[in-house]
């Protein structure tokens, strides 16, 4: 699988098969991007791990990036503890 992030751009993901495309919802306020990167591919390998499909997992890491982002520093407080799935907003 190759996966593609390009900035504002949407997120791309393809196989020798198929491919997939999500066009995350922006940040509304953003304070640091530390750790996005890491983020994003922790959420989308979490969600991957635990049966999600592509599509639902380039979702799920764009969605704990954006919420990574909109706080200070590399983790979000509200989801440091919370169990994979993190919650999925379009």
């Amino acid at each position: 699988m190759v996966m593609v992030k390009d900035g504002p751009n949407p997120l791309l993901a393809a196989t020798a098969g198929q491919s997939w495309d999500h066009h995350p919802t922006p940040a509304e306020k953003l304070f640091d991007t530390t750790a996005a990167g890491d983020s994003f591919n922790a959420g989308f390998l979490a969600a991957l791990m635990t049966g999600a499909d592509p599509a639902d997992a380039l979702r799920q890491g764009a969605t704990l990036a954006r919420h990574v982002i909109d706080a200070r520093g590399a983790l979000a407080a509200q989801y440091a503890a919370a169990p994979a799935p993190y919650p999925v907003t379009s």
